[in-house]
């Protein structure tokens, strides 16, 4: 029994098919493009493919992103405050924007994610620098596997 998964990148399908059998290297065979590898790859070689399709997948996401704020951690929480008491007022207020908290060393940064592409990833951010006057807009390329 198989189970087929096709994934959409950048315009062009590519097909993983893996079988029930477990992740026997025998057992498993990899198509991407119309091409098919044999079932004598290994395992190790399969994942590496499928890593390869999945990054180029990532690339072609819109990853425009705002950031809000830094600062400690308290200041960081406040900064998402201050956005969620916005969005709870407004319901027009990026409605369907993620806002995540990240830690890079040393400080906990506030980011609003993804934006489709620049125009309007640039208008969210006029509207936003009034109310968050240290926010920035962060260049494409953030997105990475994690």
């Amino acid at each position: 029994m198989r189970h087929t998964l096709r994934l959409k990148i950048a315009g062009t399908a590519a097909a993983l098919i893996l079988t029930a059998n477990g992740l026997n290297a025998q057992n498993q065979t990899i198509a991407s493009k119309g091409q098919r590898v044999p079932p004598e790859v290994s395992a190790e070689k399969s994942y590496e493919v499928m890593a390869e399709i999945y990054a180029a997948h990532l690339k072609a996401l819109p990853d425009y992103q705002i950031q809000l704020g830094f600062g400690t951690l308290e200041q960081a929480n406040e900064i998402m405050s201050q956005f969620q008491s916005i969005r709870e007022n407004d319901s027009l207020f990026y409605p369907t924007k993620e806002l995540k908290l990240t830690f890079e060393s040393p400080t906990y940064r506030v980011r609003l994610q993804f934006f489709a592409d620049r125009i309007e990833a640039e208008k969210a951010f006029a509207d936003l620098r009034t109310l968050f006057p240290s926010s920035i807009l962060l260049k494409p390329g953030s997105r990475t596997i994690n």
